[in-house]
C-alpha cells in the first residue's frame, strides 16, 4: 500500500463489499454456508461477550492508552490518519524523511477506526488496545479447538489470558501491537491445522 496509493477508507469499503458479496454468494446462491448453533456455542458466545465487556470496563475510565510506547503508536496512527494512507515521512512530528521502518498494522487499524467512525486518534488507539486482548482470547480459543472440546479450549484460553502477569502486563507499558501480532500468529497456526487435510496450497499461502 505504500506504492499503490489507495486511500484507506476506499480500501475498507471495497474489502467490506467483497466479503459481504462472498458470504451472500455462498449463503443464497451456492447454499454451502450451513451454520448450526447449539446451546454449547451459545454459552461460548456469552462468555466471549463477557470478556469483551470486561476489557471495555478496563478501558472505560482511561482517556488514552497506557504506556510510553503507546505515545509512539498513537502519533504514527495520527500520521496515517492525516494521510488516509501511508505517509512519506514522519514530518511534522519528527524530522525523519522516510516512513515505514516500524510495522504499522496496529496503527493502521487505529487510524481506520478514526477515519470511519470520526473518533479522535488517541481514542481509537485505546479502543484497539481493548480489542487486541479480546482478539487474543478468540485466537487462543480457535487454536485450542483444533485439539480439544469447547470447554477445555475456553477454559485454557481464559487462564492463559487472565491468570498470569502476561499478556495483561503489556497494557501497562504499551506493547499492545506485539500482542496483536502474536494473536495473528496463533490464528495462522489454527488455520494451518484447519486446512492441512484440504489444501497444501492454502497452507503455503497462510505461511
Amino acid at each position: 500500500l505504500r506504492f499503490i496509493k489507495i486511500p484507506f477508507t476506499i480500501l475498507f469499503y471495497v474489502v467490506s463489499a467483497a466479503c459481504f458479496s462472498y458470504v451472500l454468494y455462498y449463503s443464497y446462491i451456492k447454499k454451502n454456508l450451513n451454520i448450526k448453533i447449539n446451546y454449547k456455542e451459545v454459552i461460548i458466545i456469552v462468555i466471549f461477550i463477557i470478556v469483551l465487556l470486561l476489557y471495555t470496563s478496563i478501558m472505560r475510565n482511561q482517556i488514552v492508552a497506557a504506556g510510553a510506547d503507546m505515545s509512539m503508536h498513537t502519533y504514527i496512527a495520527r500520521l496515517i490518519y492525516e494521510e488516509n494512507g501511508f505517509p512519506l515521512s514522519y514530518k511534522p512530528i519528527l524530522p525523519i524523511n522516510h516512513f515505514g521502518a516500524y510495522n504499522t498494522g496496529f496503527q493502521s487499524i487505529s487510524a481506520l477506526i478514526s477515519l470511519i467512525g470520526n473518533v479522535p486518534v488517541y481514542r481509537s488507539t485505546l479502543l484497539m488496545t481493548g480489542f487486541t486482548y479480546f482478539f487474543f482470547v478468540l485466537c487462543l480459543y480457535a487454536f485450542m479447538r483444533r485439539f480439544y472440546n469447547q470447554w477445555v479450549s475456553i477454559t485454557a484460553s481464559l487462564i492463559i489470558s487472565f491468570a498470569g502477569s502476561q499478556p495483561m502486563g503489556y497494557i501497562s507499558w504499551g506493547g499492545n501491537p506485539t500482542i496483536l501480532s502474536l494473536s495473528f500468529v496463533i490464528l495462522g497456526l489454527s488455520l494451518i491445522y484447519l486446512f492441512k487435510e484440504k489444501s497444501k496450497f492454502a497452507i503455503l499461502i497462510i505461511s
